[in-house]
């Protein structure tokens, strides 16, 4: 019997885990992982329900939402062979509904206009779901010219919110900086993520 099998699974092998969800390319955060495939489907309409997990991401915005809090809900299209989803109007062949809630937790003025970090909750999962539905309403991503930022460095910028108790982890995909807070206080430690 391999290490860490059990009577009940003798031939469970500890480098066949399955996912039971996704990140995006450029973003981190923690992932869950199933022994089975009977645990791996229970782990996922977990997921599917919003009974266990929630999947809560910080982003840098361009501009500043009308309100501090919010809900946005879309139909979103996929194109496969472009890789790059769209909001459209109606539900057709192809569309799925998406569904987010947002909070500013701070915004600030800089030369290139007013930018905004947000806490955003996902109840679905689409791809590149938090960057349509924030651009198709004027606030892409900072640095996501995918999806029609402005600014002149072209820096991708993406976040996550990892909630361990009242820590969070910040990273900048460009730098490989991770910057890990306490709090939302602005005392930050800098690592460095080597390859």
């Amino acid at each position: 019997m391999p290490p860490g099998a059990t009577a009940s699974q003798p031939d469970w092998k500890p480098w066949e885990n399955r996912p039971v969800h996704r990140l995006d390319k450029l973003t981190g955060g923690v992932m869950a992982y199933a022994r089975t495939a009977d645990a791996a489907a229970v782990l996922s309409k977990q997921i599917q329900e919003h009974t266990v997990f929630v999947k809560d991401y910080l982003a840098i915005i361009s501009g500043r939402p009308q309100t501090d809090t919010g809900t946005l809900e879309d139909w979103l299209y996929h194109d496969v062979r472009r890789n790059k989803s769209y909001a459209v109007a109606r539900k057709r062949g192809g569309v799925r509904h998406a569904k987010l809630t947002y909070t500013v937790l701070q915004s600030r003025e800089t030369p290139q206009g007013a930018q905004s970090l947000v806490l955003v909750r996902l109840y679905t999962g689409r791809t590149h779901q938090i960057r349509v539905q924030f651009s198709s309403r004027g606030y892409p991503l900072l640095g996501d010219h995918k999806y029609g930022a402005k600014d002149e460095n072209g820096n991708t910028l993406k976040y996550t919110y990892t909630p361990l108790g009242q820590e969070y982890e910040v990273i900048d995909v460009k730098t490989g900086y991770v910057i890990t807070r306490k709090s939302y206080d602005s005392k930050q430690r800098l690592i460095r993520v080597e390859d």
